[in-house]
């Protein structure tokens, strides 16, 4: 009868060792969280132009006069030459579907995408409002 008693005893004894994960020979448990906490030290800008003309020629100038006018203002903001990286102008049929559900072509469409990389946060709004 004290057998019986005892064997429940030694079961849970036995199961809480062995759900341990500490090793049995001397060992040291290292612990630790860390918390980075860092401020912005620069403003990636990307602006997209685009347009829709009867001409594709038409197109394209309107997309090159808006970019080389942001270029002619980056001056103002203290912007260097290898913080600014344009991609190629693309040149497409606008199309668009009539009432019957069949495509059109409504001119063309020109796109352009200028990164800019602003270094001096404390012109960011003044950047923004610029453009």
């Amino acid at each position: 009868m004290m057998l019986k008693s005892l064997l429940p005893l030694v079961l849970c004894t036995s199961s809480a060792i062995a759900a341990t994960s500490l090793p049995d020979n001397r060992h040291i448990v290292v612990k630790g969280e860390a918390v980075v906490l860092t401020a912005p030290d620069r403003a990636d800008i990307t602006l997209e132009f685009e347009t829709v003309k009867a001409e594709s020629v038409q197109a394209k100038q309107q997309v090159d006069e808006q970019v080389n006018k942001l270029l002619a203002g980056l001056n103002n903001f203290s912007i260097d030459e290898k913080s600014i990286s344009a991609g190629r102008i693309f040149v497409e049929p606008n199309m668009r579907y009539d009432e019957n559900d069949n495509q059109v072509k409504d001119g063309f469409r020109a796109t352009r995408k200028v990164k800019v990389s602003l270094k001096q946060l404390s012109l960011l709004d003044g950047f923004l409002n610029f453009w």
